[in-house]
């Protein structure tokens, strides 16, 4: 998608990103000023760069979210697209929407990113591994 010269499309291409300004160094989360995490898990986060594990969903209703990503998955592929198709799924599909801004992750990742990160949710990218049809796994790319 073309945009003027000021403007970046929702989900950026890479001449795009190196005009933004960007501060891609790594900033330790403060204990002191999380609210959901412990102390010993933003420490975990600030010298290894990850936290797990991370118990936010039951198993029924991971067990929902998976199948939802399938029929969406089935349904995606029967309409000619595959799972690359299934980007900035948040601005299409209220549920990928609710996903990403339940409380239950933006706290997190709130202790971790600091208080004001329920508007960065600019885009999201559902990749799934296809497997006969069915979503096996997902993995979300990083570009920062």
């Amino acid at each position: 998608m073309s945009t003027a010269p000021d403007q970046i499309d929702v989900v950026p291409d890479d001449e795009q990103l190196t005009r933004i300004s960007r501060d891609l160094r790594f900033l330790p989360a403060d204990p002191a000023l999380a609210r959901t995490l412990s102390a010993e898990q933003i420490g975990d986060y600030n010298s290894k760069g990850f936290l797990r594990p991370l118990n936010l969903y039951s198993h029924d209703d991971i067990a929902d979210i998976r199948n939802w990503f399938n029929d969406l998955l089935a349904e995606t592929i029967g309409a000619g697209g595959n799972s690359d198709s299934i980007s900035t799924a948040h601005l299409k599909y209220g549920r990928v929407y609710d996903i990403l801004t339940d409380r239950r992750i933006v706290d997190l990742v709130a202790d971790l990113l600091g208080p004001n990160v329920e508007p960065a949710v600019h885009t999201s990218s559902a990749k799934c591994r296809e497997t006969d049809g069915r979503l096996r796994g997902t993995k979300m790319p990083a570009r920062p």
